[in-house]
């Protein structure tokens, strides 16, 4: 439940230059041409929830779709991307909110998975408050095989690797999906896709 005159709405676009700004003061390592790709390229406004305060967003998330792949099957899941509060509005509960209705709008698409990348360690702690679980091992038959424009762009042209495996955390949202305790990232190159 938010507070009177604060609500919860998914990206419309003329949020758009205030959630640039906002990632920038969030993000301040993001050079300006990935934050003008990120938002032309990955942002969608039925993806995205931004939390305002009366008219002014304060924070924001976007879930971006994906497969995960698991001994063999494939599930639908989303990425937590962009999870962000603006300096000034922060430790107010805002993402806490964000999160999770996030977590409902995921549920109510099918979604059996959500998985995000902390940035800080810190942030491990916050989000296992709301079921996340470090994923560890790495040696594991999960799988998840992100081809997407999003984040290939991203490793190629922005971080320059072309194969990489990264550790994150996972949360379970269909209770009829198996269990998973650990993953695997694999980002494909452009050249493979």
């Amino acid at each position: 439940m938010t507070k009177t005159g604060d609500k919860i709405v998914f990206g419309w676009k003329h949020y758009m230059p205030a959630q640039k700004d906002m990632w920038k003061q969030c993000f301040p390592d993001d050079e300006d041409e990935f934050v003008e790709f990120y938002f032309r390229e990955v942002y969608s406004r039925n993806n995205t929830l931004v939390y305002l305060k009366g008219k002014e967003p304060v924070a924001a998330l976007q879930m971006i779709p994906f497969t995960l792949n698991s001994n063999g099957k494939t599930y639908t899941a989303s990425y937590l991307s962009g999870v962000m509060t603006r300096p000034d509005s922060r430790r107010k509960g805002y993402i806490s909110k964000l999160i999770l209705r996030s977590l409902k709008i995921m549920s109510r698409r099918g979604c059996a998975y959500s998985i995000l990348m902390p940035q800080e360690l810190w942030l491990f702690d916050f989000y296992k408050q709301f079921g996340f679980k470090t994923c560890e091992d790495v040696e594991s038959n999960t799988v998840l095989n992100i081809t997407d424009k999003y984040l290939w762009i991203v490793q190629d042209d922005f971080l320059g690797i072309t194969d990489t495996t990264w550790t994150g955390m996972i949360k379970r949202i269909d209770d009829n999906a198996p269990e998973v305790n650990a993953m695997q990232i694999n980002i494909i190159s452009k050249k493979h896709i």
